[in-house]
């Protein structure tokens, strides 16, 4: 991962209009997506450089989306916890970089409609789904 890009992603560009809902967790949906990737390297059996395979990742980043909504403590006694406009800032980012929904390569499917789709498949579901849906 590249640092200093994915802290530029979290940080809203003020007076751009078409980063109006980019903010902490299109970066964090990022991360979580690259975690996602390994979480399927692990299970192995899956192809990894595909569009099925960026779908299967959006999906997953959906379902880890849906995780943190509940709130997640950290070892330093911090907790992070999505609030109201934190989905906005994740669906943007498929929009307009789509990296969350891309495969172990970067490379994601044209339609940002595919792309919200699958997120949307893994927001409202669990891993089952998501590999059962895009495998």
């Amino acid at each position: 991962m590249d640092l200093p890009q994915l802290i530029k992603m979290g940080v809203p560009r003020e007076g751009d209009a078409a980063s109006m809902l980019s903010g902490d967790n299109t970066a964090y949906s990022v991360l979580v997506s690259r975690y996602m990737l390994a979480v399927q390297a692990d299970r192995g059996g899956l192809v990894l450089d595909n569009a099925e395979a960026a779908l299967r990742t959006a999906c997953l980043t959906g379902v880890g989306t849906t995780a943190l909504s509940n709130g997640v403590s950290t070892g330093t006694g911090h907790s992070v916890a999505l609030t109201a406009g934190d989905l906005d800032e994740a669906v943007s980012g498929l929009l307009t970089n789509g990296l969350a929904a891309s495969d172990i390569n970067g490379e994601t499917v044209p339609a940002g409609f595919s792309r919200i789709d699958a997120f949307r498949t893994g927001v409202l579901g669990d891993v089952d789904r998501c590999i059962a849906r895009f495998s």
